[in-house]
């Protein structure tokens, strides 16, 4: 067994937007995983800039020799999806790298068919960890059903695809960046992706919900804190942070209304590199709505199996806080 196969080994799809940064460093940064690609789709803005936005990770962590392949810019439908404006029109907070990576560097061969080659190269052994829409992921479904069964052996560990940010079956509105009830906002870029994955994926699938990360924030005192620790990869986020502080989180905190620091795909990747931190999971049916007139991209979970469907995900719904920024400021600070 070579060096690279006794360690945990990663494939990351992402949007790269500017929490997807933040878990990049932390996948990087643990000791006993390889990250083997980093795939990009469409979502918080074209999978071309996507792209761009990785190498620029990349370069900060000093890992450019990690393999870079532009995915589906489109949806599973062939739409294009809305960018939320959240994290700026390039997904880095409009924040210019001065002397940006060459994109020469970023790999010729499309994503879906690196997606299916590493599968199979690496049968069994690859946690498919999803940051983003699941375009990619579908479309590779498409092309090869058998995708998911090639990914993992089934009997094998929980964290096989995992997939952060859903919205559960309850309506409500999302006031940072982008309103729409009932939907998160990956899920919401391709419902139909999202519906063909859990329905179809023949391996385990874990899935972090928004409402997790949004009981999980930390005061802003403790964001204020994070900002001034010294290193490079710090001060890369914070700066990317920026805009999004500017225009959504500043005009809240100036009206004296409470406001937490939220984490998001930081939580997802923590509860992959270190399980202890999940503190309670359940194992349910769940399915995406795509015909709802206001219910467009939402995660229906039959929590009490009235349905008697087969279970297909296991839900996160609760997590040690304190432990995920441990892991996340010490990735950080690596």
């Amino acid at each position: 067994m070579t060096e690279t196969n006794q360690k945990r080994l990663f494939v990351i799809d992402t949007d790269a937007g500017i929490d997807d940064a933040q878990a990049i460093f932390m996948a990087l940064a643990a000791n006993d995983v390889t990250v083997l690609a980093i795939t990009t789709v469409q979502g918080n803005t074209s999978s071309d800039q996507v792209a761009k936005n990785v190498l620029r990770v990349l370069k900060v962590a000093n890992r450019l020799d990690i393999p870079v392949y532009k995915g589906c810019d489109r949806t599973i439908l062939g739409r294009k999806s809305v960018d939320s404006g959240y994290h700026g029109s390039d997904g880095f907070g409009d924040c210019l790298d001065d002397e940006p990576p060459s994109e020469e560097i970023i790999k010729k061969e499309h994503a879906l068919d690196v997606l299916i080659k590493l599968s199979c190269d690496y049968k069994d052994e690859i946690t498919l960890v999803c940051l983003g829409p699941l375009s990619n992921i579908a479309a590779v479904l498409q092309r090869d059903p058998s995708f998911g069964k090639i990914l993992h052996d089934m009997s094998q560990s929980d964290y096989q695809l995992v997939i952060s940010r859903l919205r559960y079956n309850i309506l409500i509105i999302h006031n940072f960046g982008w309103n729409h009830m009932s939907s998160e906002y990956n899920f919401h870029c391709d419902p139909e992706a999202a519906s063909a994955v859990l329905e179809n994926l023949k391996t385990p699938i874990t899935l972090v919900g928004w409402e997790l990360c949004e009981d999980n924030g930390f005061p802003w005192s403790w964001y204020e804190d994070f900002r001034k620790i010294n290193s490079e990869k710090i001060k890369f986020v914070t700066r990317l942070e920026n805009f999004a502080i500017q225009k959504h989180y500043l005009p809240r905190l100036e009206k004296g209304l409470a406001m937490n620091y939220e984490f998001a795909d930081q939580i997802l990747v923590a509860c992959v590199i270190n399980p202890s931190v999940v503190r309670e999971s359940r194992i349910v049916y769940a399915a995406v709505e795509t015909a709802g007139e206001i219910t467009r991209g939402q995660v229906v979970i039959d929590w009490k199996n009235q349905l008697s469907k087969k279970q297909n995900v296991k839900i996160i719904t609760k997590i040690d806080r304190d432990g995920v920024a441990d892991i996340l400021i010490r990735s950080l600070c690596n």
